[in-house]
């Protein structure tokens, strides 16, 4: 049986666009059956948008293009539409057996070991069923969700073909003849930072925005960011502000001015000292009486956001936020500060990740982020002399907990085996407090099975 598989990036919405490219690759194949992946003609996910009139017209217009070839295409909600001599019929599943192939139609999203679990899962059914599989899924991201590629075409007797990862592939194959062939994992951390680089570029080219900016402030989280940046839309595509304060450490410039040098980007400073100051005098008398605290340290964090925010108004720049998983975790950052902006690039990435990728980065992509920002101890500067460590424990410690209780759904008695029981209570009341900052962060890139705001979702209001 020959057959052309179509691994695409689709645009949700676009109808019309999506079914050229469907029609491009139906008359450039020469194989009398072809097959596109669930969601080809309207994107995914859809959520709420109602796509089925212009699905329909799209549909009949496609019958009359090919009309000897046999055609596939996965709609919705476990639907496929088969199209052949003219005439379209919908089948009420998401599978459908033709010969002796079973055609699957699963956009799978990506997450850490995805393109392998899948694999392993298919090669199972391919042997359970006796049959060919083929389960073709897109490519592409659209806003917080990334779908890898990495269809795969199983063979009864355990022998695959695994199509690229991160890439559009069209290929035709015959199918009667096993065959193997499987893509390079290259590890975690390489796939993250593929992953990240593809949600960037499409998050920018599929909404129509230019240009990304980003609050530099010599840290690892906004290096990351701003690397990452670079690398997906061009140094010319990316902007940054520096924004010390007086507490802001004389290396955090330094090293920001470094990596802007080394990026090659556009950078602006501007010292915010005096409008710190200038709040805090308005604010005098309603803080009379009151310890130094809180309170002042996130005014720094907002007037920094103003400010960025101020300038993506003017320019049209669209602002990355740079808050981590772990911060996102216990709360620890400033609401309407820090954690804005329009989407969380390493938002599923604990600091200990952040970390490895940015080492990976450094490695692959030419040393853009300055070796200090990497060595140094994390710190926030909203007040002399600030580490994180000295509100949190040690990353390596935190993430380990936060691991287990939020991918693994540990629970607090299994932790206290393995962890000191005051430091786990301590976390687990910082992350049942937090729900209700974390209802307010930006959509998180999806890289874990356990995204905020997805797959782990929690009641603001409750009882702990």
């Amino acid at each position: 049986m020959k057959i052309t598989l179509a691994q695409q990036n689709y645009l949700v919405g676009d109808v019309r666009g999506n079914l050229k490219k469907i029609i491009d690759v139906v008359q450039q194949s020469d194989a009398p059956v072809v097959v596109f992946p669930e969601g080809a003609l309207t994107g995914s996910p859809l959520y709420e948008l109602d796509m089925s009139a212009q699905v329909e017209r799209a549909l009949v217009e496609l019958a009359t293009i090919a009309p000897s070839k046999e055609i596939f295409i996965g709609l919705y909600e476990y639907t496929i539409a088969y199209i052949a001599g003219g005439e379209i019929q919908i089948i009420d599943n998401n599978w459908v057996q033709v010969g002796d192939v079973a055609l699957f139609f699963e956009s799978n999203h990506y997450y850490h070991g995805a393109p392998y679990e899948n694999l392993r899962h298919w090669e199972t059914e391919a042997r359970d069923m006796q049959l060919t599989v083929v389960c073709l899924n897109q490519v592409g991201a659209s806003t917080d969700t990334i779908f890898y590629g990495g269809s795969v075409v199983c063979f009864a007797d355990g022998k695959s073909v695994m199509f690229p990862l991160w890439q559009e592939c069209v290929r035709t194959l015959d199918l009667s003849v096993s065959q193997s062939e499987i893509v390079d994992w290259r590890g975690k951390t390489e796939q993250t930072h593929q992953a990240l680089l593809l949600a960037i570029r499409d998050y920018f080219a599929k909404s129509g925005f230019g240009q990304a900016m980003v609050a530099l402030s010599g840290g690892i989280d906004s290096a990351v960011v701003v690397a990452l940046a670079v690398e997906a839309l061009g140094a010319e595509n990316v902007r940054v502000v520096l924004l010390p304060s007086a507490f802001s450490s004389e290396h955090s410039v330094a090293d920001s001015l470094e990596m802007v040098r080394r990026c090659g980007i556009r950078h602006d400073v501007i010292n915010i000292e005096p409008i710190v100051e200038r709040s805090l005098e308005s604010l005098r008398d309603v803080f009379k009486g009151t310890s130094v605290g809180l309170a002042e340290e996130n005014i720094q964090a907002r007037i920094r956001l103003m400010l960025t925010m101020a300038i993506c108004n003017k320019t049209g720049d669209i602002m990355l936020n740079t808050s981590n998983k772990s911060e996102a975790a216990v709360g620890y950052g400033t609401l309407y500060g820090d954690t804005s902006g329009a989407l969380g690039i390493i938002a599923d990435l604990y600091k200990t990740e952040v970390y490895e990728l940015a080492d990976h980065i450094n490695r692959v992509s030419g040393n853009l982020i300055p070796q200090n920002i990497i060595d140094k101890a994390p710190s926030a500067e909203l007040r002399p002399g600030q580490k994180d460590s000295d509100s949190l424990p040690e990353y390596h410690v935190l993430d380990a907990i936060l691991y287990q209780l939020i991918e693994q759904g540990s629970g607090e008695e299994e932790l206290y085996g393995k962890f000191d029981k005051e430091v786990v209570d301590r976390v687990v009341k910082l992350v049942n407090s937090s729900d209700f900052k974390r209802k307010q962060l930006p959509p998180a890139v999806r890289l874990s099975g356990r995204t905020f705001g997805v797959e782990y979702v929690m009641p603001i209001v409750k009882k702990v």
